[in-house]
């Protein structure tokens, strides 16, 4: 039986550059995230597969957990849960993980977690033949249920990007930040999705905003809701949007969506292949069926920084020829 929940791993591999070098990730740690079932004591587990289902056991661990902390902790040379705790009501279980082949990862594995005999878990491929981003969500199974965020780990010729960091010579489009201003009423619970073109759903994130702040973000590797606030009586809400393939960079069109309840839906389609200049500043974008969408900041080969002075349809028409 699958649950709902944040996941969220720790790892820091070293190395990741536009072109990313395949080699060999000896170590990784992190922590799930996830909500408390109550009802103490009850059991954690956290295991190590090969592959890219839970199918092929390579290393387990188990604790127990009072609602204070972790005891009758025991640990494998694969697979150890180092810490168990609430933090801000929530279940956050800390663990670290072994190389299982000669001290390495295989090309995938898929770590599984058990908090009460609720079972869920992640694929995440672990070769470091692509970026491995730190402090950053990844989407978890099943979809929409929870998310991994790297932050520590050892490897060889592995390499890794922050969240927010733009690689040196990014070839396409790799992240940018936005904002949605809208005329919607607060509170009102949030949705912010990446598409592939106009349907394929990459991404989402979710958040209920309180007129003042958002509150119990759930983001996504490429959907990340960062902040809320109204101005006036209108709602504006900053978000971060990354590449949907491979995690490396976006798809050739693209659309971003804001979803507010009880005001309606909200879009805006881009090319975002790099094969057109995309702009900081642009105040040209078309948000569907009405409001404001603006780049506030941009990483990648077509990113063009216009000075406010500068923003005029006819500066930033130029610049796609």
């Amino acid at each position: 039986m699958r649950r709902s929940l944040v996941f969220v791993l720790a790892l820091v591999v070293l190395g990741v550059a536009s072109v990313a070098v395949a080699g060999d990730l000896f170590t990784l740690c992190g922590k799930v995230t996830t909500a408390d079932p109550g009802g103490y004591p009850y059991a954690v587990q956290f295991d190590v597969h090969k592959g890219k289902e839970p199918t092929d056991l390579r290393g387990s661990s188990t604790a127990m957990f009072d609602g204070v902390s972790a005891y009758d902790v025991a640990c494998d040379p694969v697979s150890c849960i180092t810490g168990i705790a609430l933090v801000d009501g929530m279940l956050e279980i800390s663990f670290c993980a072994e190389g299982y082949k000669d001290g390495k990862f295989e090309a995938d594995s898929f770590f599984d977690v058990f908090v009460d005999g609720f079972e869920f878990g992640v694929n995440q491929h672990t070769s470091c033949s692509k970026p491995i981003w730190i402090d950053t969500p990844y989407a978890m199974v099943p979809a929409g249920s929870g998310v991994i965020i790297y932050t520590d780990g050892t490897g060889h010729d592995c390499q890794f990007y922050s969240a927010g960091e733009c690689p040196p010579n990014p070839e396409k489009l790799i992240w940018f930040s936005g904002k949605f201003e809208v005329d919607c009423d607060a509170p009102a619970d949030i949705t912010f999705n990446v598409y592939k073109d106009s349907a394929d759903l990459k991404g989402t994130a979710t958040a209920h905003f309180d007129g003042t702040g958002l509150t119990g973000i759930m983001n996504s590797f490429s959907a990340r809701l960062v902040s809320g606030v109204m101005v006036g009586d209108t709602m504006r809400i900053v978000f971060d949007a990354y590449g949907t393939k491979d995690f490396q960079k976006f798809e050739k069109n693209s659309r971003f969506e804001l979803v507010v309840e009880n005001c309606g839906d909200f879009h805006v389609d881009m090319h975002t292949s790099c094969s057109q200049e995309i702009i900081v500043g642009d105040p040209g974008y078309d948000l569907v069926p009405t409001g404001y969408f603006e780049i506030m900041n941009c990483c990648g080969e077509c990113c063009g920084f216009v000075p406010v002075e500068d923003r005029t349809w006819g500066s930033i028409k130029s610049l796609y020829k």
